[in-house]
């Protein structure tokens, strides 16, 4: 008998594929399970760093070691999302600051130097009911 190993929630997926530096260092990860609410409360967070700040200055991915105005225009950039969601609970732009960088570093990762990567590419799928994954490996003798 084959036994469950994982279970894909039924919810909302995101797949988010980012890079650092001159485009090295690849890295996809995926979150599913997640409400409409919440996804479209990241994806807009991901948004923010769906580019590199060198070619433009209202997008905030690929920051390496900031200057303190650059840290501030990401600031201002994350309480405007925040404030749209109506998550605002924070009493400045430290907390955004630390509270965004938790859920845009669960989906591009960290890395040494940089505050944040470059979201390459973000794809959101809808999956309507909870999928059951079953280890199948000793069918295949392995």
């Amino acid at each position: 008998m084959n036994k469950i190993v994982n279970t894909i929630k039924a919810g909302y997926r995101i797949t988010v594929t980012s890079w650092e530096n001159d485009a090295d260092n690849y890295n996809t990860t995926c979150t599913h399970g997640l409400d409409e609410k919440t996804a479209k409360f990241h994806v807009d967070l991901l948004k923010l760093i769906k580019g590199s700040h060198c070619n433009n200055n209202k997008v905030f991915g690929n920051l390496y070691e900031p200057r303190d105005s650059e840290i501030s225009a990401f600031k201002e950039a994350l309480v405007k999302v925040f404030k749209e969601h109506g998550a605002w609970p924070w009493d400045n732009g430290d907390d955004v600051l630390d509270f965004a960088m938790d859920v845009i570093g669960d989906y591009t990762g960290y890395s040494d130097g940089y505050m944040t990567r470059v979201a390459e590419s973000i794809v959101v799928e809808y999956i309507p009911q909870d999928i059951q994954i079953e280890d199948v490996s000793a069918e295949f003798r392995v």
